[in-house]
């Protein structure tokens, strides 16, 4: 309907929604284009795509990660004045464009991994558990389902309203569902966080990623599983098995192409990942495959948040990497000629400060790759790769400004402050005391 000849709102709003998906699947196939054979002109002109999707999903981004973005530009803005070149910052679009690439490979995986009713039948032998024996067990589902759904995994593992219980029960679920679901961060390739690692490093083979994140998740789970944590697992093990067999198998199979391949790990998957969906879909789902196209679209349409992120953060941190500046105040620091140990329990302190103090994972992760860009000689870059993943980890467990922290608060109904300043900031501490033991020991050794 119009009035006077001009479209009415109603009218502009679904062109504009409309007009979202397609321009993330204009991005989507450019990506694949220039893995396969890149042509700057084209890439410049994905840029200029970019920067009207995040234009059109202004609506889509939240006032705090408003307030993130602006802190971002302007550091990249002062960065550019200092001395960055402008390069630097379009190298960090660059890269920002890989995600509109990979967000939906993962979203195609997903839809392939909840295929035949797995998760449900999960959740509803979850659900029959006794309340203690869920408790006890709460962390690792939490961390297997996790490794799938990621966020999805909070509705799974949340108690029943009627079973919520008071205020100290209900904190207790919702740190220990916050710890499993983000630990796994640390090694599945299915999440945002190693994406990230694996395009700032992608000279590192997946496999050694994986095995080393997971290394460390199961160091984690340890750390935190209580004695009666086996007691409701037993009876939900079978479901369990059918999610982590799948996820271990899909692993497997990304990490070996990307072996084979030399491919970095983040091409493999934007790549690997549609074909072998298709392929699982036509073979054993094939009544579902339309089901396929309103998840592509739902993921193609809401990215908006994410890609605002990714862009102010990541251009940020390929200034602050080419700034003289920054790079004159790191070599003052001299932690370069600190002994091995010390400058990485420095870096793990930062990475966990950044958490404590808000910054959001993407915002800490961009920090971490410049501040250990010149240390490739005092660290080997699988060093630097899990240095950057557990920053992540920490912004994702921590962090107020952290979607999984937000998620936990409403649906759990805990205040913020005891999950990023409780029991889970003494995890983090000691879990980060652990890995600097274990870098120290390996480097002693002259491992890493």
């Amino acid at each position: 309907m119009t009035v006077s000849g001009v479209p009415s709102p109603g009218w502009r709003e679904r062109m504009v929604q409309a007009a979202i998906p397609v321009l993330g699947a204009a991005m989507w196939v450019q990506c694949i284009q220039h893995i396969l054979w890149p042509v700057a002109g084209l890439r410049y002109a994905a840029m200029g795509l970019l920067g009207g999707y995040l234009v059109l999903a202004l609506p889509q981004i939240g006032r705090g990660t408003r307030w993130i973005v602006l802190a971002c530009l302007g550091v990249t803005g002062l960065c550019l004045a200092s001395g960055s070149p402008v390069s630097a910052a379009l190298s960090g679009l660059d890269t920002a464009l890989v995600f509109m690439g990979f967000f939906p490979a993962i979203a195609m995986i997903r839809w392939a991994l909840e295929r035949g009713g797995t998760l449900s039948r999960i959740e509803a032998r979850y659900r029959d558990l006794p309340p203690q024996a869920r408790g006890d067990s709460l962390l690792v589902v939490g961390h297997v389902i996790g490794a799938v759904v990621t966020m999805g995994a909070f509705a799974i593992v949340m108690p029943p309203a009627d079973q919520m219980g008071e205020l100290r029960l209900r904190t207790q679920a919702a740190l220990v569902a916050l710890r499993g679901v983000s630990l796994a961060v640390l090694w599945t390739p299915f999440t945002v966080g190693m994406g990230f690692a694996a395009h700032g490093f992608p000279q590192v083979p997946l496999w050694q990623a994986i095995l080393c994140g997971m290394g460390l998740a199961l160091i984690g789970l340890a750390l935190s599983m209580g004695r009666g944590a086996f007691s409701g697992l037993r009876r939900i093990a079978p479901g369990l098995g059918a999610v982590a067999v799948p996820v271990l198998g899909a692993s497997a199979v990304l990490a070996a192409v990307n072996l084979l391949s030399a491919m970095p790990a983040m091409d493999t998957i934007i790549l690997t990942a549609p074909l072998a969906v298709l392929a699982f879909a036509l073979i054993a789902h094939r009544a579902a495959l339309p089901g396929l196209q309103p998840v592509l679209r739902a993921s193609l349409n809401g990215l908006g948040n994410e890609m605002a992120l990714f862009s102010a953060s990541v251009a940020m941190g390929m200034a602050l990497t080419s700034n003289p500046a920054f790079r004159a105040a790191l070599d003052g620091l001299g932690l370069a000629r600190l002994p091995a140990g010390m400058t990485f329990a420095l870096l793990v302190l930062a990475a966990g400060g950044g958490g404590g103090l808000g910054r959001h994972s993407s915002v800490i992760a961009a920090v971490m790759l410049a501040l250990t860009a010149g240390l490739g000689t005092t660290f080997g870059m699988l060093t630097c790769f899990m240095l950057v993943l557990f920053g992540w980890f920490c912004g994702a467990m921590l962090s107020m400004s952290s979607l999984s922290v937000a998620i936990v608060n409403r649906m759990f109904r805990v205040p913020v402050g005891p999950l990023v300043l409780g029991a889970n900031l003494r995890f983090a501490i000691g879990l980060g005391a652990v890995l600097t033991a274990i870098f120290a020991m390996l480097n002693g050794i002259g491992i890493a």
